[in-house]
């Protein structure tokens, strides 16, 4: 016996050595096998042969072979839509500047099958559900036809906002995939139990800003009206699907998120994340930015290989659930994953100076793609609340629920769910903080309630007191899209109330719970558009009507815009005098001319309408930056300057002004940067 366990103990040690000597070779593995379409599969690369201390660090690469994006991360899960033989690709990469040798073998391809729900065993069984999903605006609106895809089921919401899909195969987590034109894509996860309904909360962001881009070749920063938020594209960035360069004109949807506000009810998967060792965890954001370009015939365009843009956005406070933030401070970074419907990690952003915040911060991160980013960090010790809906004769309900955290530092933490007519635990919550909560019901009840994050809380629920149907068309009678204020009156003080509404254009339902005698004011406007002669013109219209009821806004006022887009940049060279020289000096000095380096660019208006600023990040010289400024007063003055350095060091700058009736919209404006000051 003794002999025997010394054999045994000789041939672990061969094979271990055998081990040690081979190649790192890529493998993996799939869970379930076989793959469902429509359902999650895992794909687990824990099983290749990669070893830490020779390659150091490696980044793991997946293709499913279906035209999606590819993955990443060691675990990874995928949804395949529709059944057939697939060609999945994993492919093992040491990180840069981290591996003693390359990773031989780090490549392999599996053909992995995909078969249907009807051929899987659980779903012939009759191993079934119903999903009930209602949809929002993240301001409230009740959002029709709006496309709901789960295990490759495709419906509408209906008027108000409701989808119910049947037949949907239960026991597993399934992906819900939700767009409408105007709003941020969101997809969530949701696991279906059998021969029952399962009800799902999905809120959509309005797309922020739409921006023309004239050149799309060039070299240039995007800043956005809103939150400092701004993106640097390097010349020839962008491509089509087929990977040639964009040229000429394209549009961007851009979308920061403030995460201080109603914004984050729209937080794509509900916060929750794959860490790079393949955890689920939850986050708490500093920041979330959804970048989208398109060309001329509405494709997609991505970054090219090899290209990266850096992303930048305001902070609105200087801590995140404790951690202090300062200048320097690293943050992890997160890609919205769309198949996944997960938010994953990709490397860490920074947060750096920013003139434009009320904290004087801003995170920024250079990534290798276009979608929704966050930085965030991991929520750790999470509790939960016990928390239940009852209606207006103190019955239970079910609703649906939106959780506002606020922690004791102010930084904000966001939880939506939906729950059954019964006490419900609400896992995933702070342990400490205050929580505002907002409850909604398909019969359109809605309720508030405080609390803080623990003992059990009541949201009582009541019939909206105001319920309107918005749709917007322009004097041909023809849909659109538009932005909406309602004036209401309170009738208990008589404080007017103005809240924002984004409406598509086949309308749409709001609802309020104020209580109101007197008429509803309505205001509405579309987006930005480009007249022949190059001016920004919007469409206005308005209505008052009762508090129920349809509300048709005609927007037949066309305006041409005071809002100007401005296209600046810094020469390529500036201008260095000799010591002593000062601007007003009566006659100048010959300057020598050297090349500038770096440069930034700032404007700020100031008048009788407008207090508005803007500090573009760092750019190159002949960079350019696109920068929409705001409606501007006659008297209005905008001042433009940069500061920059030049090989030499020298530090240089140009300040100018203008009124803002001297300006036209599009106008190109070079600024040649100096060393004088002004005495």
């Amino acid at each position: 016996m003794k002999n025997l366990s010394m054999y045994r103990f000789m041939l672990i040690s061969l094979f271990t050595m055998l081990l040690a000597a081979c190649k790192p070779w890529a493998e993996f593995t799939v869970d379930p096998t076989p793959v469902v379409a429509g359902k999650v599969a895992t794909f687990d690369a824990s099983v290749s042969l990669v070893s830490e201390k020779e390659h150091g660090q490696v980044a793991y690469s997946w293709n499913f072979g279906d035209g999606t994006p590819v993955g990443s991360g060691k675990i990874v899960e995928h949804t395949f839509a529709a059944e057939g033989n697939y060609s999945v690709t994993l492919t093992i990469t040491p990180l840069k500047g981290k591996a003693k040798s390359k990773v031989e073998g780090g490549k392999v391809t599996k053909t992995v099958k995909v078969t249907t729900s009807a051929k899987n065993n659980a779903a012939a069984s009759g191993n079934r559900g119903v999903l009930s999903a209602q949809i929002l605006g993240s301001d409230g609106v009740l959002i029709p036809n709006a496309n709901v895809t789960i295990a490759a089921l495709k419906v509408k919401s209906d008027t108000k906002g409701m989808v119910v899909v049947e037949n949907v195969p239960a026991g597993v987590e399934q992906i819900i995939t939700v767009t409408k034109a105007g709003y941020v894509s969101q997809t969530t996860r949701a696991k279906i139990t059998q021969d029952k309904t399962t009800k799902l909360l999905v809120t959509l962001l309005p797309v922020k800003e739409k921006r023309l881009i004239k050149r799309a070749e060039i070299a240039q920063v995007i800043a956005t009206k809103t939150l400092g938020a701004s993106v640097t594209l390097p010349a020839n960035a962008l491509v089509k699907a087929n990977n040639q360069i964009a040229t000429s004109a394209i549009s961007a949807e851009l979308s920061p998120f403030n995460i201080k506000s109603q914004d984050m009810s729209a937080m794509l998967g509900n916060g929750r994340g794959r860490d790079a060792s393949g955890k689920m965890v939850n986050l708490i954001s500093a920041g979330v930015f959804s970048i989208d370009f398109y060309d001329a015939q509405n494709g997609h365009l991505q970054l090219a290989a090899g290209k990266k843009a850096d992303i930048q956005v305001d902070l609105p406070y200087a801590s995140i659930n404790g951690k202090v933030l300062t200048v320097g401070t690293a943050i992890p970074l997160w890609h919205f994953d769309v198949v996944q419907g997960v938010w994953l990690a990709e490397g860490s952003g920074t947060v750096v100076a920013s003139k434009t915040s009320i904290v004087g911060l801003a995170v920024k991160a250079a990534v290798p793609h276009f979608s929704t980013w966050s930085w965030g960090f991991t929520m750790d010790n999470l509790g939960s609340v016990t928390v239940s809906c009852v209606d207006v004769a103190l019955q239970l309900t079910a609703c649906d629920l939106t959780a506002v955290v606020v922690l004791p530092d102010d930084s904000y933490y966001f939880k939506y769910a939906s729950i059954e007519a019964e006490v419900t635990t609400v896992i995933d919550m702070p342990t400490v903080g205050n929580v505002s909560w907002l409850g909604s019901t398909n019969q359109g009840q809605l309720g508030t309630a405080q609390s803080t994050t623990t003992g059990n809380v009541v949201v009582p629920l009541a019939a909206p007191l105001t319920d309107n149907f918005i749709q917007c068309k322009l004097a041909d009678l023809s849909p659109t899209d538009c932005n909406v204020i309602a004036n209401i009156t309170l009738a208990n003080d008589g404080a007017t109330l103005a809240l924002p509404y984004f409406i598509p254009g086949d309308g749409a339902w709001v609802r309020t719970a104020y209580y109101t005698t007197s008429p509803i004011v309505w205001l509405s406007s579309t987006g930005f558009t480009s007249n022949s002669s190059d001016q920004l013109i919007r469409y206005e219209g308005s209505s008052i009507t009762a508090s129920t009821g349809s509300v048709n806004l005609v927007l037949s006022t066309e305006i041409i815009s005071d809002d100007k887009l401005l296209i600046l940049s810094c020469d390529n060279t500036a201008d260095i005098y000799p010591a002593g020289t000062y601007l007003g000096q009566a006659i100048l000095p010959t300057p020598t001319i050297e090349t500038l380096t770096s440069c930034n660019i700032g404007v700020s208006v100031f008048g009788t309408n407008s207090n508005f600023s803007y500090v573009s990040p760092s750019i190159l010289p002949g960079d350019t930056l696109n920068l929409l400024i705001p409606p501007m007063a006659f008297m209005d003055t905008v001042y433009m300057g940069a500061t920059g350095t030049t090989a030499q060091n020298n530090y240089v700058n140009y300040f100018t002004s203008s009124a803002a009736s001297a300006l036209t919209n599009l106008q190109t404006i070079l600024l040649r940067l100096h060393n004088l000051t002004a005495t």
